[in-house]
């Protein structure tokens, strides 16, 4: 449902992001239909898709910064910008680590966005690896290659949410 209606405003004719851009003097964009700007309207769109989510979670987190911690900082002469670095992000860490970890696995399981908005074209260029494998599989009924692709694409996100961790390195709280 949510893909159907980006369709509608990023249609090419009819849609209101063009018409909007249009009333700022810019030319008419083929969102969906352009090699070019494809990946792009679809990125819109799961972008938008999941953003919710993070923010909940980092206001989840926020919530929970001691207060006694920032008016520590302020006592101390700290700054809004200061205690923010040195006071509230620290606190946010499991929050930033958990919010990057899922919109990795996230963006590299789109599916539902691709398949109903340009179905991976034009020329593949809006094609992502779950359509990839999806397109292999059902449409070609290549069921072991399939296999392949989705076995390495579970090792990417592995081996991209344990650097990811490595670097965030989750402290524990107590």
């Amino acid at each position: 449902m949510i893909g159907l209606v980006w369709v509608w405003l990023l249609d090419t004719q009819f849609g209101l992001v063009n018409r909007y851009l249009g009333l700022i003097g810019i030319e008419d964009i083929p969102w969906l239909t352009s090699g070019r700007w494809s990946l792009i309207g679809v990125s819109i769109a799961s972008i938008w898709w999941d953003v919710g989510l993070a923010f909940v979670i980092f206001l989840a987190a926020l919530q929970e910064v001691p207060k006694e911690l920032q008016e520590a900082a302020a006592i101390d002469g700290a700054g809004r910008l200061r205690q923010f670095w040195h006071v509230t992000l620290p606190q946010l860490r499991p929050a930033v680590s958990m919010v990057v970890t899922l919109q990795l696995i996230a963006s590299l399981r789109i599916f539902s966005q691709v398949y109903v908005m340009t179905n991976g074209a034009p020329s593949g260029a809006s094609q992502s690896v779950i359509h990839y494998v999806y397109q292999i599989a059902i449409v070609q009924y290549r069921l072991g290659y399939a296999s392949a692709v989705s076995m390495l694409l579970f090792a990417l996100i592995l081996t991209l949410t344990v650097l990811q961790r490595l670097v965030l390195r989750e402290r524990a709280r107590g």
